[in-house]
């Protein structure tokens, strides 16, 4: 039977797209699915995003990597590590008990914040 590839699963939640790769441990790419978010610019200062947009497109690459490892012979039981790199300082607030966001998500180059 054939071991499966030692590899890395990395996933971007960047400010235009969110991406999920895996990597293999000698740095060849394996695989990678996007899927691109919108960024709502309503003035020079206010530039906003959707959360259920973030999520949603965090859920569909996620799964779309876990089922490339499915299919190549249980790729994910041989991930020795995983990443996850996320927007500079953006910020959201969620519901405390439901999980809910009560906002939309406040870009880094949203500049309400700054004193």
């Amino acid at each position: 039977m054939k071991r499966p590839i030692k590899a890395c699963l990395a996933i971007d939640i960047g400010t235009h797209a969110v991406r999920a790769a895996w990597l293999s441990c000698r740095r060849e790419l394996l695989f990678i699915e996007q899927r691109d978010i919108g960024l709502n610019r309503k003035n020079t200062e206010e530039v906003e995003q959707d959360p259920f947009e973030i999520l949603q497109a965090s859920q569909y690459v996620i799964e779309a990597a876990l089922e490339y490892a499915g299919a190549q012979g249980g790729l994910d039981q041989a991930a020795v590590c995983a990443a996850l790199a996320i927007q500079r300082s953006s910020v959201l607030a969620w519901h405390r008990k439901t999980g809910e966001a009560l906002s939309p998500v406040l870009s880094w180059q949203d500049t309400r914040g700054n004193i």
